[in-house]
């Protein structure tokens, strides 16, 4: 599988996790007049702080842990300099 074909597919796999709670991110937005979310995968933080709830905290764990799999199959690269 090439490179490109895989970051597309992990994209995909993150965006799926997302959008099956969108409904309800759009919910809380709304309810409490809150026009963006931030989600750190890396820290684990969302704010604001009307946002982290524990579903919430699953899905973006779960996404973490998604990222961090993906980041381990990442073969490097070897860049040589034409001759």
């Amino acid at each position: 599988m090439t490179r490109r074909r895989e970051l597309k597919g992990f994209a995909y796999n993150l965006a799926q996790k997302f959008s099956v709670s969108a409904e309800h991110f759009a919910w809380l937005a709304v309810h409490h007049q809150e026009p963006e979310a931030v989600i750190d995968l890396y820290s684990l933080h969302i704010a604001p702080d009307v946002f982290d709830i524990e579903r919430n905290r699953i899905l973006v764990d779960q996404c973490r842990e998604t990222l961090e799999w993906f980041t381990s199959q990442i073969k490097p690269v070897e860049i040589r300099p034409p001759f």
